[in-house]
């Protein structure tokens, strides 16, 4: 009886150290998670603020993209214009050189 009684005890104590180890396995493993999800919300702010980064360098781009535009076309209309200009001074010229002619023929 003796016997059994110092088995069941040696039997207890494992239990006991076996549970010891559980439970420091259990926090261990209970601060290693909190370390996660601490790192998690550290991802997710800086991915949030990669997305608000990545919004304000779209919106930049569609600004930049609208000012060349205008650029363009403020540049073809110049363009058209001294077109005009060079077409109507083209104009001016060959009437200058008729009306020089034309007074060619009063003077003798």
């Amino acid at each position: 009886l003796q016997s059994g009684a110092e088995s069941a005890v040696k039997v207890m104590n494992d239990s006991q150290v076996k549970s010891n180890e559980s439970v420091a396995k259990a926090q261990s493993s209970g601060e290693s998670i909190n370390r996660i999800l601490s790192s998690t919300d550290k991802i997710n702010d800086m991915a949030t603020q990669i997305a608000s980064a990545v919004e304000e360098q779209s919106m930049v781009s569609q600004d930049l993209s609208k000012n060349i535009n205008s650029i363009v076309s403020l540049g073809k209309n110049s363009l058209e214009q001294l077109n005009k200009m060079t077409a109507d001074a083209e104009t001016m010229k060959d009437n200058a050189t008729n009306l020089n002619n034309l007074t060619q023929q009063f003077k003798t």
